[in-house]
């Protein structure tokens, strides 16, 4: 039993021996032990956050966002429909009346006959009320159209590193003037009088007869026309009947965004060449051809913001979006 426990405890000792040898061997030959390894995780996790370069922004400007246009087709309206009516006259039946102005006479008057002299209306068309439509008189009118809105760009190559703003450009409103016809004078019913036709004539009334010999020269008529209404002035209407109403189609710009200014941090002027360098080589990778200067000279600036244009981002600067679109943060 005491050979069997002292073996026992032999074999301990050896592998409790070969362990510290090992342990020994590993740290300086540069191979991992647990405590190392243990110590060393949380740099090998800071050194993969830190994949990408920290650029620092420490400085802040004015950026813009220009907006963003859609093409449209706008129907304007040039002439204003009114409602339709239609006037249908009055009819008349029209008949004559025959009025005697002067009496039979003897050809050769021997006593001449006596005669007054009277005047006579005849009526031609009597007095009445009709409804009328008058059509709506028009007028022309300037219809301004806005072609495209009020916005706010960025100057073409133009590149202000220190003040941005000097870059925007404020473009006004594009218009068009159309002409349009709209209405002055709407369309109305009026009541009209109309006075009565009435026709004056002379005839000769006899007092005397006379007497003579030779032949009766007969009588002298006079054929007047007079006339009766059969069927009053009428309007005819259709309910809720307009005239065409007539457009023209003009294609515009409509805002699908309103311009954007903000401000952001963003990379100073004085910042390490090294920082400026970086975004440049970027630059050039995406095929925007900025120097390698280390300075944000004029090449620079440029090929800097045809990349933001070309991306839809903030312009004028190097913000943390423009950083991000880079890959470098």
């Amino acid at each position: 039993m005491r050979n069997k426990l002292f073996y026992t405890s032999g074999l301990k000792s050896i592998a409790f021996a070969g362990i510290v040898l090992l342990s020994s061997c590993t740290a300086p030959g540069g191979y991992e032990t647990a405590d190392s390894s243990a110590s060393q995780t949380p740099d090998n996790n800071k050194q993969s956050i830190r994949v990408k370069p920290d650029i620092p922004l420490a400085c802040a400007a004015t950026l813009l966002r220009p907006a963003k246009f859609i093409a449209h087709s706008e129907r304007v309206p040039v002439f204003e429909p009114t409602p339709e009516f239609e006037n249908i006259p009055a009819v008349v039946d029209w008949g004559i009346k025959r009025i005697q102005l002067e009496p039979a006479r003897f050809t050769h008057e021997t006593v001449p006959a006596q005669y007054r002299k009277e005047t006579e209306k005849v009526l031609v068309l009597r007095e009445r009320h009709e409804l009328r439509g008058i059509p709506a008189i028009y007028k022309t009118t300037d219809r301004p159209v806005t072609m495209g809105p009020a916005h706010v760009r960025w100057k073409n190559n133009c590149a202000n590193r220190q003040n941005p703003i000097a870059c925007f450009e404020n473009v006004p409103a594009e218009t068009r003037i159309l002409k349009q016809q709209t209405i002055d004078i709407p369309n109305r019913i009026i009541q009209k009088h109309l006075p009565a036709e009435v026709m004056e004539i002379t005839k000769k009334i006899l007092v005397k007869p006379g007497q003579g010999t030779g032949p009766i020269i007969p009588a002298r008529y006079i054929d007047i026309k007079v006339g009766k209404v059969k069927r009053v002035w009428t309007i005819k209407s259709v309910y809720n009947t307009y005239t065409k109403p007539r457009y023209t189609t003009v294609q515009v710009q409509i805002k699908s965004r309103e311009d954007q200014i903000r401000k952001f941090p963003v990379l100073c002027d004085d910042v390490s060449p090294a920082y400026i360098r970086k975004v440049q080589q970027r630059l050039k990778r995406k095929g925007f051809p900025a120097s390698t200067t280390g300075r944000l000279d004029q090449q620079s600036m440029k090929a800097l913001i045809q990349f933001q244009q070309a991306n839809d981002l903030f312009i004028g600067a190097v913000s943390p979006e423009t950083l991000e679109k880079l890959g470098l943060r």
